[in-house]
């Protein structure tokens, strides 16, 4: 028996020998706190794993003996691996981009404080802008007019009116005799002829038939409704102390203009002539919307402080056309008519100044009497 344990001791001691020299790596699930001595499946694993190495120029093996009756340790997740270094370039790259963002950092500031080098001009090349226009006020067709060289472009007057007609020709006759007259420019001493800038409308294709005064009474003709357009302008100039060459009222009132303030327009017999008397051209921007027209006058300034407006006052009630034959007993209301002057007025600073007659109408009245749209 001892001689047995003599035998057995040395290669125990071999084997602790070996177990020393067993890196913990190629045998992760030995514990070293375990005496291979005093279990015979470890002693034969080891035995085993031993050998093997031997053969594999000592390479070591699983022992598979130790994973059935040792349970396994647990295993450690693997370490973080660290990303690869990008890959360095060989510094071209870098030489090239930093003066570009010097270069680009330093053209926008300049851009920030003294703005587009590109759209810099001599001083001498600078254009004075006139006052923009107030709230309300419509820009003349095509942009702003040239200023006026010894004036400051400012909107001298502005008129609208509007008709309580529903008929849709007569609203296509409003769009096309405003459009004839919108951006059209009088010069200094120049007369603007109304007849003469929208045409001949009753025998112009264009127009379409629409109610239109003829005389005391009414018609459907071409071009009805174009007088509301003149009457507009008549009024815009008045406002804009324009000199009225020529202008006839209505034989009736009519719906758009107040009595006495209107303007009757037929080809070759009625016209409206207004002469620009101020040493600077005067533009018109009209414009049509529905049944209602605008028409605004630009040109020089009236003066500080100074406005115009028009007036009317009815004078006298006849009850005929001349005022002197007597009526007849029993005369129809329609033969009833009001005499009416018109005038305009001259403010400074709001309060007025003059007062200049213009004309003295006769417009037939009574319950039968239609107010005249065309």
């Amino acid at each position: 028996m001892s001689a047995a344990r003599n035998r057995q001791a040395p290669r125990r001691d071999a084997l602790r020998g070996s177990q020393s020299n067993i890196h913990p790596n190629i045998h992760p699930n030995v514990n070293p706190n375990v005496n291979p001595s005093t279990n015979p499946n470890i002693q034969q694993g080891l035995n085993q794993g031993l050998n093997q190495g031997a053969v594999k120029n000592g390479g070591a093996a699983q022992n598979s003996g130790v994973a059935r009756n040792q349970a396994p340790a647990k295993t450690q997740p693997p370490a973080k691996t660290q990303p690869p270094a990008k890959k360095q370039g060989d510094g071209k790259t870098s030489k090239l981009v930093t003066p570009f963002i010097l270069i680009c950092s330093v053209a926008i500031s300049t851009c920030m404080a003294f703005g587009n080098p590109l759209l810099w001009r001599p001083l001498e090349q600078t254009t004075e802008l006139g006052p923009l226009p107030q709230q309300g006020e419509t820009i003349p067709p095509g942009g702003e007019p040239s200023t006026p060289t010894d004036h400051t472009m400012v909107m001298i007057s502005e008129y609208r009116t509007a008709s309580q007609s529903t008929d849709e020709d007569r609203t296509k006759n409003l769009t096309l005799a405003a459009e004839a007259i919108n951006g059209q420019e009088i010069q200094p001493g120049e007369t603007f002829s109304f007849n003469e800038i929208v045409g001949d409308v009753e025998n112009d294709s264009s127009y379409s038939v629409a109610l239109v005064t003829v005389g005391n009474g009414t018609a459907y003709a071409r071009g009805g409704g174009v007088a509301q357009v003149a009457s507009t302008l008549y009024n815009a100039a008045l406002q804009a102390d324009m000199e009225i060459v020529e202008r006839k009222a209505h034989a009736r009132i009519t719906d758009y203009a107040p009595v006495g303030l209107d303007a009757a327009i037929a080809y070759g017999e009625q016209d409206l002539k207004i002469k620009n008397n101020s040493e600077s051209s005067i533009y018109i921007a009209a414009e049509a919307t529905g049944q209602t027209v605008q028409v605004t006058l630009y040109g020089a300034s009236l003066g500080e402080g100074i406005t115009i407006s028009a007036t009317s006052m009815i004078t006298d009630r006849r009850e005929s056309l001349d005022g002197q034959t007597p009526p007849a007993a029993g005369t129809d209301p329609k033969s009833l008519f009001y005499v009416v002057d018109s005038y305009r007025v001259y403010y400074k600073d709001g309060v007025q100044e003059e007062q200049v007659f213009l004309y003295t109408d006769v417009y037939e009245v009574g319950a039968d009497a239609a107010a005249a749209l065309g």
